[in-house]
């Protein structure tokens, strides 16, 4: 994820995907979910770190069944990348960082402005059970 405007209106789209998992998956479905936001190459742009952006000042948020982590990817080591075309936000290898450092049995990757149906849900939830 990053905090550019990337496609218009990013940080609402990111925040509906976060309402939509705690308001489905967490409430209604009782799971316990981890959710990881790698933000990628984080302020290289002068914006603010995407977490404070989104208001998670520390970096995170849990209650009983909600894990929200954030992964600092700062533009440094983005910087060790060969990127003869500039690109700004390389998404597989942020995804690949985001899969290393998940801590549940069961992993969905997505990208940051993706809802999950709920039907999604419902069969993610009896895998939990």
């Amino acid at each position: 994820a990053r905090n550019d405007g990337h496609g218009g209106d990013f940080l609402q789209r990111l925040r509906n995907t976060i309402d939509n998992l705690s308001r489905f998956a967490w409430r209604d479905y009782d799971m316990v979910a981890e959710v990881l936001v790698v933000s990628y190459n984080d302020g290289a742009d002068g914006s603010a770190p995407l977490h404070r952006a989104l208001g998670f000042q520390d970096g995170h948020w849990h209650d009983d069944n909600a894990f929200i982590r954030f992964i600092i990817v700062p533009p440094s080591y983005h910087a060790t990348t060969e990127n003869p075309l500039g690109i700004t936000m390389h998404q597989y290898r942020a995804k690949n960082i985001g899969m290393r450092r998940a801590c549940g049995r069961r992993l969905a990757v997505t990208n940051a402005d993706c809802l999950f149906p709920y039907a999604l849900l419902r069969h993610l939830a009896r895998l939990a059970a």
